[in-house]
């Protein structure tokens, strides 16, 4: 197969956030190609080694992870012993045409694949950053010595556009959702109850703490919901009270002060915090139960 199907570029971009969409592009790659085995990595330099930091594989390939973690995808493997990170942001390879194998890592490399039911392998792999890459490399059968064929260098020349970009789409939002995640965190740590709301009061983050304040007292449910019953009464009534006060900053802050472990009202303070959006984001703070 040489030519691109709409089937294997809708799967590619439909990995972007999901890892079983991953699994059923390279089972259509392996189908495609008539290899044996097609797993996706992310490889990390580490001093005189490369890493494998995330991977998956195909489905069949998975099946015999046990077998192929026991020496394809360890430090054992020639590949990543030694080999710097190819300094092209996109390279397409294979292991004959690998200039920095000697005669003894040759061998060590057909034997030890061998072994693991796998031979040959050929890839595609886009560069991240000076000390990454993502790879999706394909082995052949272990009685098919066969080099990266014409047909098959097409097959990846045509998908090299869509994997770059997809690659580029994948790891921000691998980014995003680690910053989200940190962000989450830091909320749930934070010495009191926070909600950020827009200007509908719709409710898009609440931490623990809130959940479990709102739920004692029958309002606010979860992300997406809105205020409900006192409390949204009095959000609304803060939120004027800023209004009023001139406070037209893109964030504005309402608070729970309390005296002897008692709520009393809210207080609205107006910040200057740093918004992404022209949307009004509340923060709801209350004591910790």
């Amino acid at each position: 197969m040489g030519k691109l199907d709409d089937q294997v570029v809708t799967a590619l971009y439909g990995a972007i956030d999901s890892e079983a969409r991953w699994v059923e592009l390279m089972d259509l790659l392996r189908q495609r190609l008539g290899v044996e085995s097609v797993a996706a990595q992310l490889l990390v330099a580490s001093r005189d080694s490369v890493v494998p930091m995330w991977g998956t594989r195909d489905s069949v390939s998975e099946r015999h992870a046990v077998l192929h973690d026991s020496w394809a995808n360890s430090l054992a493997n020639p590949r990543f012993r030694r080999p710097p990170l190819a300094r092209r942001e996109l390279e397409i390879g294979s292991d004959q045409r690998a200039t920095h194998f000697s005669v003894q890592e040759r061998g060590q490399l057909r034997d030890g694949l061998a072994r693991c039911g796998l031979g040959p392998a050929f890839w595609i792999s886009q560069q991240i950053d000076q000390n990454s890459r993502f790879t999706m490399i394909f082995h052949r059968p272990p009685d098919d010595g066969r080099d990266l064929e014409t047909r098959e260098q097409n097959l990846l020349e045509t998908l090299a556009p869509h994997f770059r970009q997809a690659i580029g789409l994948w790891v921000r939002l691998a980014k995003a959702e680690a910053r989200a995640s940190l962000a989450e965190q830091v909320g749930n740590a934070m010495p009191a109850a926070a909600v950020a709301c827009d200007r509908q009061l719709r409710v898009h983050w609440i931490n623990a703490d809130a959940q479990r304040l709102f739920l004692l007292g029958g309002g606010i449910g979860g992300r997406g919901s809105q205020a409900g019953g006192g409390q949204h009464h009095e959000i609304r009534k803060a939120s004027t009270r800023i209004h009023h006060m001139g406070a037209l900053m893109p964030t504005s802050q309402v608070g729970y002060t309390g005296l002897g472990g008692k709520r009393q009202k809210p207080v609205a303070a107006p910040t200057r915090l740093p918004s992404p959006s022209r949307g009004r984001k509340m923060l709801w703070r209350g004591p910790r139960q």
